[in-house]
C-alpha cells in the first residue's frame, strides 16, 4: 500500500476546523480536479456515503467513499467501496498552540503489479501536489471566514 500524509496548522479551534472539513460542500472549492462530491445519505456521520468524481491525468475517476469513523471534533475516517483499488483515509484534528493541527493520511493500492507501481508513483505526485495545495486553501478559507 502506498501512503502519503499532508498537514497544516489552522489558526482556529479544532471544532471550527472539523465543521469545515466535515461539510462536503467545501471539498470542490478547495481540492483541484474534484468534479463531484455528493452526499448520498440524509446526513453526514458514521456510515454516510459520498459519490466522488475526480479528473486526473485526463481521466475521470469515480467511486463511493464511506465514513467508517466519525469522532467530532477529533477525527473522520473513510474508505472507498471499490475492491479494485482500495483507499483509506483519516482526517485528524489536534489542539495546537497556534490553533489546530490538521492531518490527512491516505493509503491506497492500485492493481497491476509493476505497471501499477509505476502509475501509482505518478498519481501520487499529482495527488500530493493537489492535496498540499488543498491544505493551503483549507487554511486560507477557514482563517478568512471567521
Amino acid at each position: 500500500m502506498a501512503e502519503f500524509i499532508a498537514r497544516t496548522v489552522v489558526a482556529q479551534p479544532k471544532e471550527v476546523v472539523f465543521d469545515f472539513v466535515s461539510d462536503h460542500r467545501n471539498v470542490r472549492p478547495i481540492l483541484e480536479g474534484v468534479t463531484r462530491w455528493e452526499l448520498l445519505d440524509e446526513a453526514p456521520g458514521a456510515g454516510a456515503r459520498y459519490r466522488v468524481e475526480m479528473s486526473l491525468v485526463g481521466l475521470s475517476l469515480g467511486d463511493v467513499l464511506v465514513v467508517t469513523e466519525w469522532n467530532p471534533p477529533k477525527s473522520i475516517t473513510f474508505e472507498n467501496e471499490s475492491p479494485v483499488a482500495p483507499v483509506r483515509g483519516r482526517w485528524t484534528f489536534i489542539d495546537d498552540p497556534r490553533g489546530c493541527l490538521v492531518q490527512l493520511r491516505i493509503t491506497y493500492r492500485l492493481p497491476g503489479g509493476w505497471f501499477g507501481a509505476v502509475v501509482s508513483r505518478r498519481l501520487e505526485e499529482i495527488l500530493r501536489t493537489r492535496i498540499d495545495a488543498a491544505m493551503v486553501a483549507l487554511r486560507t478559507a477557514i482563517e478568512g471566514s471567521v
